[in-house]
Order: C-alpha cells, then sequence, then structure tokens
C-alpha cells in the first residue's frame, strides 16, 4: 500500500475497514454501524470495495472486523449488479466463522430497510457458505449455533437448505431437529465412514451439553478436539475442565480468563490449576507467540492485581497471599512480548502530558485498569524498542517542551519516574510540531499522548503541522493525537489523511499507530 493516496474516497473507505470509522478518530471499542457511518461506498466504487474487503480480511489487521462485514452487507445491496454478485460471492472468505456470517446476516438487513433484502442472490450465498465439508462445517455450526439474534434454524428456514451430500443433510438435521433425530435417520449400519465420523462428532457434542459428569466432559473434550465454545458455562466452574484445556486454548483466550480463574479460586498457591498454567505460560511457544502484544498483556496483569486487592469476596484476602509466581510469570511474558512488536522503519516524536491528572484522574476511556500515564508508558516503551534510536521523547514540563533522553533499554517504571520526575507544564499540543520545526529535526511521526487536554493554542495543530511538513519537506509525516480519558473529539480535520485522534485506549492502540504510521490506512 503507498504511503499516501490522493483518492480522498478510498482514504476514507480503508479508514472505515480498518478503524471502523470514515472520520479521523479512533474509539477503541464497539459502536453501532449505520449507514449515517458509511459514505464512501457509492454505485462507482462497490466493486473495488469488495475486492479491498477481502484483502483486509485476507490481512486479518482490522482492529474492528465488524466494519468490513457491514460494508460488505452495504455492497451486497447494490443496484449495480457486478457489485452485488463479487460481495455475495466473497461471503465464504469473509465470514469464515458462523459469528460473521450471523453478523453480516444482521448488517444485510438493517440496510436493506423497510425490506428485508432475503432475495435469491442472498438466499444463495448464505447457502452456499453451508456446503463445504461436512465434519468442518459441524465445527463451525456446533460453536457458535446463534448470535445477533440469529440462528442456523432460522436460516435454514429461509434459504430452503438442501443437499444430496449424506454428511451434510446428517448435520442439517441435527441443526434443525438435533441430536437423536439425526441419529436415528442417517445412524444405519450401512452409513458411509464419513457419515459415522460425523456422527460421532455430534454426539460428543451433544453429550458435553447434557453431561454434569467432569471427567467424562474432559475426555469428550480431549477425544473429539472440541472447542472451549462447545463448553456449558456450569462445567466452566470445574477444576477437571480446566486442566484438560489449559495446554489447548490458544494463548490469547488463555490469558483473558485468567481472571475467571481468579473468581474460582483456581489460582492460589497450592491450586491443581495453577502450575500447569505456569508452565503454559513460561513455555517457549508462549514466549515467542507473534499474537501476544505488551498491552495485551499489561492489561491482563493489572486486571489481576485490581482483583487481588478487590476481590468480590472480602473472605479471599485471607486465603491469597500474592500470586508471586503468576505474576512474576506475567511480568517476564510482558517483556517477552515487546519482541513482537514490529517495526515500522520510522522516526517518531512522542510527546507525553505529565500533569496530576495522568496518573490521579479518570483512568483510561475503555479500559479501567489503566492509567493514562501507564498508556503512554507503553506506546513509548514499544515504540522505543521496536524502533531502536528512531524515537525522540518529550515532556509538557513547566519550561516547555523537555527532552527526556530515553533508550530501548529502559523499563516501564523507568518511563514512569522520568515522567513523574519532570515539573508538570501545560500541554498545547500543537508545541511538538513547533519544537520540531524549530531545530529542523525531520520526523515521520508525530505523536502526543495525554489524557483529556485537546485544546488548540493560538495555532491549530492543524495549521501547525501543515507548516511543518512543508518546510521540512516531509509530506509524508503523520500526526498523532492520543487522549486516552476523553470521548470522541475533532483535531483533525475530514480532508486530512495525514492526521488521526484516538480517543480512549485499549490493546488495539499501538497497532492502530504503527499501521497509520506506515499508511496503511
Amino acid at each position: 500500500m503507498a504511503e499516501n493516496t490522493p483518492n480522498f474516497g478510498h482514504n476514507r473507505l480503508l479508514r472505515f475497514l480498518y478503524i471502523g470509522s470514515e472520520t479521523n478518530c479512533y474509539i477503541p471499542g464497539d459502536r453501532k454501524l449505520t449507514l449515517e457511518n458509511i459514505h464512501c461506498i457509492d454505485s462507482s466504487s462497490q466493486e473495488a470495495a469488495v475486492k479491498e474487503i477481502i484483502r483486509v480480511a485476507k490481512e486479518g489487521s482490522s482492529v474492528y472486523p465488524d466494519a468490513l462485514l457491514f460494508a460488505l452487507a452495504v455492497c451486497s445491496q447494490s443496484q449495480n449488479i457486478k457489485a452485488k454478485q463479487a460481495a455475495y460471492s466473497a461471503l465464504k472468505e469473509a465470514c469464515p466463522t458462523a459469528s460473521e456470517l450471523f453478523s453480516f446476516v444482521h448488517f444485510a438487513e438493517e440496510v436493506s430497510k423497510p425490506t428485508t433484502g432475503w432475495g435469491r442472490s442472498r438466499r444463495t450465498a448464505v447457502s452456499n457458505w453451508y456446503k463445504t465439508d461436512p465434519k468442518k462445517l459441524a465445527a463451525l455450526v456446533t460453536r457458535v449455533m446463534s448470535h445477533r439474534g440469529w440462528s442456523h434454524k432460522d436460516l435454514f428456514r429461509l434459504v430452503h437448505l438442501k443437499t444430496e451430500n449424506k454428511g451434510l443433510a446428517a448435520l442439517y438435521k441435527y441443526v434443525t431437529h438435533g441430536y437423536e433425530a439425526a441419529e436415528k435417520e442417517f445412524g444405519v449400519p450401512d452409513a458411509s465412514p464419513q457419515v459415522k465420523d460425523l456422527l460421532e462428532y455430534l454426539k460428543a457434542v451433544h453429550e458435553l451439553k447434557h453431561t454434569a459428569d467432569e471427567q467424562k466432559a474432559a475426555r469428550l473434550i480431549e477425544m473429539h478436539e472440541l472447542s472451549f465454545e462447545h463448553i456449558p458455562t456450569p462445567l466452566l466452574k470445574s477444576k477437571e475442565i480446566w486442566l484438560c484445556l489449559i495446554p489447548r486454548l490458544p494463548v490469547q483466550l488463555l490469558l483473558s480468563q485468567l481472571p475467571r480463574l481468579h473468581r474460582l479460586g483456581f489460582l492460589k498457591h497450592k491450586s491443581p490449576v495453577l502450575k500447569p498454567i505456569l508452565e503454559r505460560l513460561n513455555s517457549d511457544s508462549t514466549m515467542n507467540d507473534g499474537h501476544l502484544g505488551p498491552l495485551q498483556t499489561f492489561i491482563i496483569a493489572k486486571q489481576l492485581e485490581m482483583l487481588q486487592k478487590n476481590p468480590a469476596d472480602k473472605t479471599v484476602l485471607q486465603t491469597y497471599s500474592k500470586l508471586s509466581q503468576l505474576d512474576d510469570t506475567l511480568q517476564t511474558l510482558h517483556l517477552a512480548s515487546f519482541k513482537m512488536v514490529p517495526s515500522t522503519g520510522k522516526r517518531y516524536l512522542v510527546a507525553i502530558d505529565v500533569r496530576n491528572s495522568m496518573v490521579h484522574g479518570k483512568k483510561t476511556l475503555g479500559c479501567q485498569y489503566v492509567s493514562p500515564a501507564d498508556a503512554a508508558c507503553l506506546i513509548l516503551m514499544a515504540l522505543s524498542r521496536a524502533e531502536s534510536g528512531k524515537v525522540t521523547a518529550l515532556a509538557f514540563s513547566k519550561d516547555g517542551l523537555k527532552d527526556i533522553e530515553i533508550n530501548n533499554k529502559m523499563t516501564h517504571n523507568d518511563f514512569f519516574r522520568r515522567l513523574r520526575e519532570t515539573p508538570m507544564g501545560p500541554v498545547n499540543v500543537a508545541a511538538p510540531l513547533q519544537w520540531a520545526q524549530d531545530k529542523k529535526k525531520p520526523f515521520d511521526v508525530i505523536l502526543v499522548c495525554t489524557a483529556n487536554q485537546i485544546q488548540s493554542g493560538d495555532v491549530h495543530p492543524a495549521d501547525a503541522f501543515k507548516e511543518y511538513r512543508l518546510n521540512l519537506k516531509l509530506p509524508q509525516a503523520r500526526f498523532i493525537v492520543c487522549a486516552f480519558s476523553s470521548g470522541e473529539f475533532s483535531l483533525a480535520p475530514p480532508n486530512e489523511p495525514g492526521m488521526l485522534d484516538v480517543a480512549g485506549f485499549s490493546d488495539k492502540v499501538l497497532q492502530v499507530i504503527q499501521d497509520f504510521a506506515r499508511g496503511v490506512f
């Protein structure tokens, strides 16, 4: 992807697909998508839009995947026949899971109002989604039986699903009438090996849903490679089940479940669950897992720390000592995750607000466990390690902008201490641009991190940015303002593709900053 594009409509489309908004403001978290959110797709651009949707879906780099499905739903309702056909032809590729299929159907009905839009094209596309390898489809269908008010049974009814394939027919019968009906009709002595294998899998799913026997449930999960989504909630309170799951869950999912395990009392010092968790998290494969980032590992560690300090059950304070082993493991994993942050090859200037509101004010919007100061330190530490020697850091001190002289060996505590030692001063969002221009220092990305100070000074940041790029001959430069405790704001003009506002915080913010720096959107 080119660093910049003269096509304003295409640039808005990329923003929508990557961050879920056509505007220059990224807001972490879910939001309602409507036709009012998307104006960058019209009849003349829909075919090209479908190609972009598929490209971004294949990359897996969107921080708001629902935007891809919503955009595809918009294209599927096009009056342009080629665009409509392209959108429906892309359904399987854009919706590899059942939850994504249900989301697409939900969005397609929304954008079709006042009608439902259930014409031949949609029925054919949805029907084709269900025509694949029976065993693979069984895993997809049984993991997510319903979502957004839709179920597989609803879709079967609408598309009048039929097949000559006995395996698929058995699965369809299971969805519409249950396991017993599927077994009765298709579990005949002369059934093919494919059908027998499928029914064995469906039987395991059925038994897992209806058993209270923890050991039997664990055997079913192990023998049939059942997923986390298959497990009924009551069984997730079982130590036996977790001992079975710990070596099998994707490490990101395992980390996200640590607060649940803590509440269940499974992370106590002598718990049989704790040891395999520590072994899994300390393994080389986990330490080198490219899907784990430093923001995610830090947030989980902070969440556990808060649960230890403020347990829902106060008696827990008497039975829990500090989870030193797990804390140490998470800290090691956190430090290892910085190695997974890719380099963009860009030169960064990072200016950070050091006022008390960064530490003692509101937590970040969207992540109650992390302060704005923590968020700034995390991003600064990640960039300094990924872009060795290419990051300059400034603090808004009482004497103006101060270079805090960082290096790529500094820890989170080192950064935090350096910022807290700086006498606090007012924040002028345009000041880092003026500082860089006065000193004739070329940066590819200028990033401001604050809690909620987004007012302009005498010079609007957009004007200062324009002047900086012009005077230093840096047409591809980027300017980002992160207000971690602020709701939606608008410093970046809508026609300025080189500026981005970030309102709030999540584990996706670093990716957004780096993707924007590289010109991905």
